[in-house]
């Protein structure tokens, strides 16, 4: 009888601690779940924040290029800057700026350099008032810049893009492609899939933005490259 007892009590007892020892696995595989669920959704809640606030810099300047605009025909004068003194045509025909500048200017080989696209390209340099500050205080920001409908992108910082990247059309890549009238009629923001960066060598993924003037017109797009 009393090895009957015992081994009833061993049993018992050996049940008793399986059983506890599957509640205590149990609560730590839920507490393991748990750990890895906050921490996914902080990462996505992380992530979600860098991407709103890259995007809502490139709408602050995006806005600030559409002001400008509206202000051509004073700030185009070349008094801060004028494009037909300072623009250079290059060995591809491209054209460029000094490396001494705050910005970078790359006009394509079919740019015309007029009175017109002088006005247009003077006035968008005062992107220098806004575009090194606004990289300076968004360290995710590794490059912002604007792109005109003649293909005349001014990009900062100063990477000496007409010497670093030739003949390049900006019009041609799908930051611009992707925010024009015809595929982006609701005028929305547009992030693009990872890529190579010819300019400065590194993956990176870009948000754009349609500039559009008082009057409606499609004047180009704002974009900011971040690191991947």
């Amino acid at each position: 009888a009393l090895a009957a007892v015992a081994y009833f009590n061993i049993t018992r007892s050996r049940a008793l601690t399986g059983f506890i020892r599957g509640v205590v696995f149990q609560e730590v595989e839920q507490q393991a779940e748990n750990l890895l669920s906050k921490t996914v959704n902080d990462s996505a809640t992380d992530a979600n924040f860098f991407f709103e606030t890259v995007a809502d810099d490139v709408s602050i300047v995006t806005n600030y290029v559409a002001n400008l605009l509206a202000q051509e025909q004073v700030l185009g004068s070349g008094d801060y800057w004028n494009a037909q003194e300072n623009l250079i045509q290059l060995p591809e025909n491209q054209w460029g700026n000094s490396a001494d500048d705050p910005g970078s200017v790359l006009a394509p080989s079919s740019f015309e350099l007029t009175d017109k696209s002088a006005s247009e390209i003077n006035t968008a340099m005062l992107l220098d008032l806004v575009a090194p500050q606004t990289l300076a205080t968004n360290p995710n920001l590794k490059a912002l810049y604007y792109v005109n409908p003649d293909g005349v992108l001014t990009y900062y910082p100063n990477s000496d893009l007409a010497n670093t990247l030739g003949d390049y059309d900006a019009r041609t890549r799908p930051y611009y492609l992707a925010v024009t009238p015809d595929i982006n009629p609701a005028k929305e923001d547009f992030w693009t899939v990872p890529y190579f960066d010819a300019a400065n060598k590194g993956l990176i993924e870009t948000n754009s933005q349609p500039v559009y003037d008082e009057a409606g017109n499609f004047r180009g797009a704002v974009a900011a490259n971040v690191d991947i």
